[in-house]
């Protein structure tokens, strides 16, 4: 029983990789991954912080870029101050 717990660990830690920039439309948001990534031992994670709220901005702005997203009589403008306020 001890050795399945043991081949499991090593398993499951060796599953985990680098994120594929291929796998991510925005450059700030595969930044944002590779930072957790290389981080991932350490347990403040705030040095990432940036990273991933650029990651969040860039993907509200590609939202409200596109015309399918928005409810009638909401424009892009509307769409971005309506996401982005706190």
């Amino acid at each position: 029983m001890k050795y399945i717990i043991i081949i499991l660990f090593i398993f499951i830690v060796a599953c985990q990789s680098a994120p594929d920039r291929k796998d991510f439309k925005l450059d700030p948001c595969f930044s944002a991954a590779d930072c957790l990534y290389r981080n991932q031992k350490n347990p403040d994670k705030s040095v990432c912080k940036d990273y991933i709220s650029e990651c969040n901005s860039f993907s509200k702005y590609e939202y409200c870029k596109q015309q399918e997203n928005l409810p009638e009589g909401v424009d892009f403008q509307k769409c971005w101050i309506y996401l982005n306020q706190k």
